[in-house]
């Protein structure tokens, strides 16, 4: 039995495995600190999609376009920001549990 463990297939499922998880993991501690505070506080007092603005850590490219148009409403795009609308806090989570996002933020609408 201890043979079959130390298979090289074995410890390489095993590795990929944990290095998946782990990095998970990670990226879901890390979304509440890519959120701002008036964000998170708008999320435990708030089951309603609220208007966010997205900064990346990248220039945005297509794909990431594609990923935020399925979490919300795209308004506008500027170099490294994304403005969406209607986003419910289910996927306001998802999107800041992404690495390549830095901040999640509420847009700021004049009165």
């Amino acid at each position: 039995m201890l043979g079959a463990l130390r298979h090289v297939s074995v410890l390489a499922t095993v590795v990929i495995v944990g290095t998946a998880l782990g990095w998970s993991l990670f990226n879901r501690l890390e979304a509440p600190r890519r959120m701002t505070p008036q964000l998170r506080a708008a999320l435990a007092t708030h089951a309603a999609p609220q208007d966010i603005v997205v900064d990346v850590n990248f220039s945005i490219e297509a794909f990431h376009i594609t990923y935020l148009q399925r979490e919300g409403h795209i308004v506008r795009v500027e170099r490294r920001r994304v403005y969406l609308d209607e986003v419910s806090p289910a996927n306001i989570w998802a999107v800041a549990r992404n690495y390549w996002v830095a901040r999640v933020a509420l847009q700021t609408h004049p009165q």
